[in-house]
């Protein structure tokens, strides 16, 4: 891409050295016409003896300034809108992290109650097993346990104990 830029500006040079050296005549550039209503100094016309390609090059230069200052006033009002808007941005940068530092606050809030809550059910299920594992045992060891006889008041005064709670069984 450089490489054709080159070219075309090396093409419009000799183009334009061409065109300088074709155009080397002597013209009357009249930069103040005579107007005949006007008092005596500016009645009179202004002009310059000038080669043609120093004319036509004048011209370039004038219409390559105006161009760049019409392109600038114009990128003007661009330039404030686009500081203007880069200082939102900022703001709004900040108060998108102020914002991230809360979030993650209640985030870490929120993750501690949730471990909280986590272990309260996993004590839960612990206290669960364990009673559902000692009456399981409880179970068992009723099932091995002869049962006794009914056979009157005796066998009940066996097993039972002095504040009326169940005894161990007498062997």
């Amino acid at each position: 891409m450089r490489i054709i830029r080159r070219l075309i500006v090396l093409l419009l040079g000799l183009v334009a050295i061409v065109y300088f050296a074709e155009n080397r005549a002597v013209v009357e550039f009249v930069w103040a016409p005579e107007i005949a209503f006007l008092p005596e100094p500016f009645a009179s016309g202004r002009s310059v003896s000038m080669p043609l390609f120093l004319v036509v090059f004048s011209s370039l230069c004038l219409g390559l300034l105006l161009a760049s200052a019409g392109l600038l006033s114009d990128s003007a009002g661009s330039r404030m809108t686009v500081r203007r808007q880069k200082k939102q941005i900022g703001k709004l940068e900040k108060e998108l992290d102020a914002a991230r530092g809360e979030a993650a606050e209640l985030v870490a809030k929120t993750d501690e109650g949730a471990q909280r809550a986590l272990q309260a059910e996993n004590a839960e299920r612990e206290a669960t097993r364990r009673a559902a594992d000692a009456e399981r045992r409880a179970e068992e060891a009723g099932a091995l346990l002869p049962a006794p006889e009914e056979s009157g008041d005796a066998a009940a005064s066996d097993t039972e104990g002095d504040n009326g709670e169940e005894a161990a069984p007498k062997e």
